[in-house]
Order: structure tokens, then sequence, then C-alpha cells
């Protein structure tokens, strides 16, 4: 067997040939036994020589092989290679009896254990790591607080509402068979029915006027969630010339128990003519000097008595027009180059908004 005195055993396909193999935790290690389909095994191949007191065995990165989680001084990952050979991924730094199942109702396999509380008065807590779908996990979200040893026993949907609840044992010697009608209770899982909207960016660049951008809008179920989600998106400063305006491909969504997540592609427009567009003004001194002078050229022009002075009048005329009323003009230009674009996903009462800023040059 793996190891000297295995003290944990759990079968499952490894190497997914259709037969059963062994998995077995000991002081020593971890160790792999492949079925030969007819009662025997294969010599052990060693997976770790790190001590695990227990395993469990799931599809934590959701690439259809089996995983390995084992616990002991610390909580190992070893990803299945589908040939019956394992990868490590970054431990987790809980430890605890570790039971695998979906209990946000994300689609993506999390983690239940029991360890010591974090805070407060009490003997075991029962954790919840969520699972990222890669073989990774969220922190732990305490599910309850006992000064009972709890252990995890199962996870299955008891009450039938479609979402995954806990079987926990209050024994203190973890032995449930000697207390079957008070020993193990479910700790049945509230999470109300959700949807989260995320964007896959939150700050996004456009280098010209007249480019374009896109990021991807991730509508996910949270516990079992089933509807239409409603998608719409808005930029402010709307008012600033050439504002940008954005759109979204689909604009409505449905996820449910089959489909648990959908991607939305957010488009940012900006117009060439519209962003490049100058406001003109003139200041207002030179408004003025410009009426000012209109008015002295006329004097000027119907006081000249003498033909002889006419052309000079009509060249000093000229000139004060020329600096007063044309001349180069002041150009601003467009009032904001920074945006904020903001998401709103909707389903019935459930509302969610995402934000991303935008910049234009």
């Amino acid at each position: 067997m793996a190891g000297s005195n295995p003290g944990f055993i759990i079968s499952g396909d490894f190497n997914a040939d259709g037969k059963l193999d062994l998995a077995a935790a000991s002081a020593t290690g971890i160790g792999i036994l492949l079925g030969n389909g007819d009662g025997t095994f294969q010599p052990t191949r060693m997976v770790s020589s790190t001590a695990a007191q227990r395993l469990v065995a799931g599809d934590v990165n959701l690439d259809g092989k089996l995983d390995l989680i084992a616990t002991g001084a610390q909580t190992l990952v070893f990803l299945g290679n589908g040939d019956g050979t394992f990868h490590a991924a970054p431990p987790l730094n809980v430890s605890g009896v570790t039971l695998i199942g979906d209990i946000n109702g994300d689609g993506s396999p999390d983690l239940v254990l029991s360890r010591p509380p974090q805070s407060g008065p009490g003997t075991r807590e029962i954790d919840v790591l969520p699972g990222n779908s890669d073989g990774t996990f969220g922190s732990p979200i305490a599910l309850i607080t006992s000064r009972f040893a709890l252990v995890p026993l199962a996870i299955a949907d008891f009450n039938r509402d479609s979402l995954q609840d806990v079987a926990l044992s209050l024994s203190p010697y973890l032995a449930i068979v000697e207390f079957p009608f008070g020993g193990v209770f479910n700790l049945l899982n509230t999470t109300p029915q959700d949807f989260t909207a995320t964007l896959s960016s939150t700050v996004i660049s456009i280098t010209a006027p007249g480019q374009s951008a896109t990021t991807t809008v991730t509508i996910r179920s949270m516990a079992e969630f089933a509807g239409t989600v409603s998608l719409t998106c808005s930029i402010s400063p709307s008012s600033a010339v050439g504002s940008p305006t954005c759109s979204l491909s689909p604009a409505t969504v449905s996820i449910g128990p089959t489909r648990h997540s959908a991607t939305v592609t957010m488009t940012i427009n900006t117009s060439a003519g519209a962003m490049s567009m100058a406001v003109t003004k003139r200041p207002f001194f030179l408004a003025t000097f410009c009426f000012l002078s209109v008015g002295l050229v006329s004097v000027i022009f119907w006081s000249s008595k003498s033909r002889r002075l006419f052309p000079y009048a009509t060249v000093l005329a000229i000139g004060l027009l020329m600096l007063s009323c044309g001349g180069q003009r002041s150009t601003d230009s467009p009032s904001s180059s920074s945006y904020s674009v903001t998401l709103r996903a909707s389903s019935a009462n459930l509302v969610h908004t995402a934000t991303a800023s935008l910049t234009v040059p």
C-alpha cells in the first residue's frame, strides 16, 4: 500500500480507463494504486511524500479529470492529469475534514471543511471556500460555529430545493453510528438565488479619437438562479463634446441550471469628427475692441472731407478691422478625456451594476 500504515483510502477512476483505482493517505505520503479491473492493483505510485490524514476526490478545475484534496497539517491540492499522475496546485492555508460540492450554486466546486474557530467561542466551525474553477479557492466563509466537534459528513440536496446542503456530525466522538437519531443534523443552504455581473477590465483606454474598445461582461448564476438578465450601459459625462457611446451584444442573456454563466461584449465607440471638434471662442475684450474699431473707422471715413485722405482712411480701416476682428482665434479642446462607464444588469427585482473608467485622448 501507499507508504506505511495507510489510514485513509478512497476510490476513483484516476486514469480514466473505466476501472476503479485507489488513493491512500498515510504518515509517509499519498499514493495511487491503479486498478486492473479484476480486483488487483498495480504497484503504488507516490503522489506526494507529505503526510496526510484524509483524502477527497473531485474535479475542482473542471477539466474532466479527477483531482485530489489532501488534509493534514495543511490542505494540499493535486490536479489530475488524467493518466493516474498529478501535479500540485498552490496549497491552502487552512486545514480540516473536507468535502467537495457546489455550495453557492455558481457551477464551480467549493470546499467545505471543519476547523478551529477563527473568532469567538466555540470548539469547531464549518467553513466554505468558494471555488474559482481553476484549482484555487477563495477566502473561507464561516457557516456555523459550535462547542461540539462539528464534522461535515455529506453534501446533498436534502430538502429538494435545488440547493446543496451539508450534513454535519455533532458527536464529540465523531461516531455518528452511535447516535443515529440525534448525532446528525442538516445545515440547510439558505443562500438566496441571485446572479453577478462583472467586467473583464475596470480600466479602458482608447488610443486615438475615432477608434473603439471592447470589454467582456460575465453574468454568472448564484444559488441556482434561473432567468433572463437584461443589460444596459451608459457613459458619463454625456454632455461633453465628443462623448463616446457604448453598446452591448447581446443585450439580454438567459442563465440557469444548465447554463451557469454567459458572456456579453461591450463596445465603446468614439467619433473622429466629434472628438476633434474644437469650440471656437473669441475673448470678450477682442470682441469689444472690434466693435469700437468699426465705429472709429466709420467716423474717420465719413469725416474725410478730401479725396486725398480717402486712401489713408481705407488702409487704416482695413488694419484696425484685421487687428481686432480677424486673426487667430482661441480654441478649446474637448471638455473631458476621462469618463465613467456604467453597466446595469437586471432581472425582476434583482439589479447589479459594475463600473469602469474610460480614457480618451
